[in-house]
């Protein structure tokens, strides 16, 4: 589950005597078939119960509070003693509030039923009771009509705490009177506006926001009994609590009777595509899934998830130079004696060399702004994409020759443009061409254009791998250069190819892209089937595949293709996964496939299909299986990692 395995239910126990912060305890267990077996309860030392105006002492000498809890199904009083010593879960999650309470049920657990004998508790248990002859389900069934918990839930959930002591949140919407307690702003008062005020700074010291300055505005009266000296809540919501439904108001952001119009957002969601880094992972994906779920069993949202995709983007990485003691050291303090080897310059002691999130303290920045004065936006842009997948760490450096290539491919790009305006003059070698041979090289240059087209978009739509995208697109780029001139002249198969390229290079270089669409304006005289020339780049549809154009069956572990056969598109829409993996194992090269297959310890996943031109089946690692060898993609990997320059030079 997207929130943590539901190994266990939330049970609410009311108090026998509320208290002015509590009007019941909340707690989670893993064994919901104990549930009419609880006899009492314990809560930690450091729970905010656990207060001396309502602990006392029994004849055994341990604490319990002077209050009982409530059974939420048979209303038994239920004794509330203090200690630290039950288990109350993993101690990573000591300080969750849900988990500083424990049930007793002394039937099923050893400890439990020790601590009740040692101190007198009474494990008489009324099996003769009507909720004897139900079902667990039942029973938490009827919890969850009381509202009293019963929900399946994981155990690793803990409370969100959404308050901030800073100026620029949402305001919490409460109102604090000495009579009523917390009193919500009535909803015709709705939304509270933050004052102006001229010290927006809260103080880390002291803990206090500053709309606690705000007198006048903190100042109300209490809507439930007029009391003239109430307060406003001063502290702010989180602005997760925000962004966890932007994407819903976005989609209604006009609308001022109401959050959003479910006819309106239903019609769009879910958001096709979630891009963040890893903090979104944990936290506001989390909570925006959360809401989604929320607002989708209170009918406003018909889709469950609020994504369909979530493509988590790796950090840049600089790299770092330490010491034995944890100091960091700048570069220009290292000397390098070997391979390696590197020393401080001034205390002569070892250096370590590391990559890691680049921050100040670790004189491992680099300044974005220094890279586009050097090289432009563009290519700053395409060094970031290139040869990194977008799950996977950026190690950032100018060091591993990575842009002086990708500086050849530029001019190599760019000439192919340069061309037209300024095509070479001296005659070609194969002045003379046959109409044959002509209509040979064009059916060449098709099918690497469609190829192109197929794989950019299958690395695309697939895993979003813009770095595959660019490799692709730069072997056409090579491909076009040694196209002869006589067919550059006169080849509109070839003419296409630069549209093609530019329209699909065009997001990750946009100005270089959009100029040199301006040559291809003005120097090409005639119809490219597919173009508008007078429209600019960005107006241009992406490039399409002909009907005549296979579509192609995938297996794919991890990012390797290792089978694929041609397939009718006709036929792709119709077949189901079965027959899908029935026509993969079928092909000429099925023992190709099984010996993959075998060799890294594979299993079949999913099968994901893309419209009519695509069909991949997943496979992952299967736990049960031993890996004796290193797999065969790994060493590809590798290979393909040393010969980055020659890739794109």
């Amino acid at each position: 589950m997207w929130m943590g395995d539901c190994n266990g239910i939330n049970l609410l126990f009311k108090l026998s005597i509320p208290t002015a912060e509590f009007d019941f305890l909340e707690t989670f267990t893993t064994t919901p078939e104990s549930l009419l077996d609880i006899t009492h309860l314990y809560i930690r030392s450091n729970h905010k119960l656990a207060r001396s105006n309502l602990i006392q002492e029994t004849e055994n000498g341990i604490k319990r509070l002077s209050i009982n809890a409530i059974h939420p199904l048979t209303d038994r009083l239920l004794p509330i003693f203090i200690n630290d010593e039950a288990d109350y879960g993993p101690k990573i999650r000591a300080n969750m509030s849900m988990l500083n309470v424990q049930i007793g049920t002394p039937k099923s657990n050893s400890y439990d039923e020790s601590f009740a004998n040692k101190h007198s508790i009474s494990t008489v248990i009324d099996s003769s009771t009507r909720w004897h002859k139900m079902d667990t389900e039942t029973l938490l069934s009827e919890l969850r009509s009381r509202e009293l918990g019963g929900y399946r839930t994981s155990g690793k959930l803990s409370d969100w705490c959404i308050s901030r002591q800073r100026y620029w949140g949402t305001p919490i919407p409460i109102i604090h009177c000495d009579q009523c307690g917390s009193v919500p702003v009535p909803e015709n008062e709705l939304p509270v506006r933050l004052p102006s005020i001229e010290n927006i700074r809260s103080s880390s010291k002291t803990g206090i926001s500053p709309l606690a300055n705000a007198h006048d505005w903190k100042k109300i009266q209490c809507p439930k009994c007029g009391n003239e000296n109430a307060k406003r809540e001063t502290d702010t919501m989180d602005t997760f609590v925000d962004s966890s439904w932007y994407f819903l108001r976005y989609l209604d952001n006009e609308n001022t009777e109401k959050p959003f119009e479910p006819n309106i957002v239903n019609k769009l969601m879910p958001v096709d595509l979630y891009i963040g880094g890893l903090e979104h992972a944990l936290t506001h994906l989390f909570v925006a899934r959360f809401i989604q779920h929320f607002m989708h069993s209170k009918g406003l949202c018909t889709s469950l998830e609020p994504f369909k995709r979530f493509i988590p983007i790796g950090m840049v990485q600089g790299k770092t130079y330490k010491t034995s003691n944890g100091q960091y050291v700048t570069k220009d303090k290292v000397l390098t004696i070997d391979k390696n080897t590197m020393i401080h310059s001034l205390t002569k002691e070892r250096v370590e060399v590391d990559w890691e999130k680049m921050s100040k303290s670790k004189y491992n920045g680099t300044d974005p702004q220094e890279i586009i004065d050097a090289y432009g936006v563009d290519f700053t842009r395409l060094l970031m994409l290139n040869f990194v997948h977008p799950r996977s760490l950026r190690n950032f450096t100018l060091e591993d020759g990575i842009a002086e290539g990708l500086q050849n491919w530029f001019k190599i790009f760019i000439n192919l443009y340069v061309e037209l305006i300024d095509p070479r003059t001296k005659t070609d070698t194969k002045s003379v061409m046959s109409n044959e041979e002509f209509q040979q090289i064009e059916l060449a240059l098709r099918e690497q254009r469609l190829n192109t087209i197929y794989t950019v978009t299958f690395y695309i739509d697939s895993f979003f791998s813009v770095a595959s995208a660019i490799i692709e697109l730069q072997k056409l780029t090579r491909y076009l250069r040694k196209v002869p001139i006589n067919i550059k002249r006169e080849s509109n198969e070839y003419l296409r190819s630069l549209c093609d390229l530019l329209v699909m290079i065009g997001p990750v270089i946009p100005a270089l892209s959009s100029e040199l669409w301006t040559i291809l304006q003005k120097q090409i005289k005639t119809n490219i089937n597919g173009y508008d020339l007078s429209k600019n780049l960005f107006e241009q549809n992406y490039p399409s595949l002909p009907n005549d154009y296979p579509a192609k069956i995938n297996a794919l572990y991890d990012t390797t293709v290792f089978a694929s056969m041609p397939i009718a598109r006709s036929l792709l829409p119709t077949l189901t996964t079965t027959d899908i993996l029935q026509q993969l194992n079928n092909n000429d090269n099925q023992l190709q496939m099984k010996t993959f297959i075998e060799k890294n310890g594979l299993k079949f996943d999913r099968l994901r299909k893309l419209d009519d031109y695509c069909a991949t089946l997943i496979y992952e690692r299967d736990p049960n299986v031993t890996i004796v060898e290193q797999s065969e993609p790994l060493i590809e990997k590798k290979k393909s990692k040393t010969s980055k320059k020659k890739q794109v030079s």
